[in-house]
């Protein structure tokens, strides 16, 4: 009887385990590396030339910062938008990144926002982009 607990035991842990189971930091980190290059390759093949990135992970306080500057960007969110920013931020299964972008083109220059809600536990992501700046 024991052996029958010993392997139905660990058995039942991992059919209740994969939903359980959260990004470790590396694997949010290469991910995130990833999301950046395809934004990036995304702008060279629209003909943007210099095309650099930087990649942070935002906290709440981060996001009320970028809030507050809002009416200095070129666009911003709709109030939809900023309201699933925040309820990414308010979950434990959701991480906010921002991937600002820059570059030129044509002889302007420019950066965008690109913020990617990452969704730990599905792996799953969703990006909202504006434009910061436009010359």
């Amino acid at each position: 009887m024991n052996f029958i607990f010993t392997i139905l035991l660990p058995l039942l842990s991992l059919a209740n385990g994969p939903d359980e189971i959260f990004m470790t930091i590396a694997e949010q980190n290469s991910f995130m590396e990833s999301k950046a290059k395809e934004i990036r390759r995304g702008y060279h093949i629209r003909n943007f030339d210099d095309v650099t990135s930087s990649t942070r992970w935002m906290s709440r306080s981060d996001l009320d910062s970028y809030y507050k500057d809002k009416d200095t960007y070129e666009n911003f969110f709709s109030k939809e938008e900023v309201s699933d920013l925040y309820r990414c931020v308010a979950k434990d299964n959701c991480e906010l990144y921002l991937v600002s972008v820059s570059g030129s083109y044509h002889g302007g220059d420019g950066q965008d926002a690109h913020f990617v809600l990452l969704y730990t536990q599905s792996k799953k992501s969703f990006t909202l982009v504006h434009t910061v700046y436009s010359e």
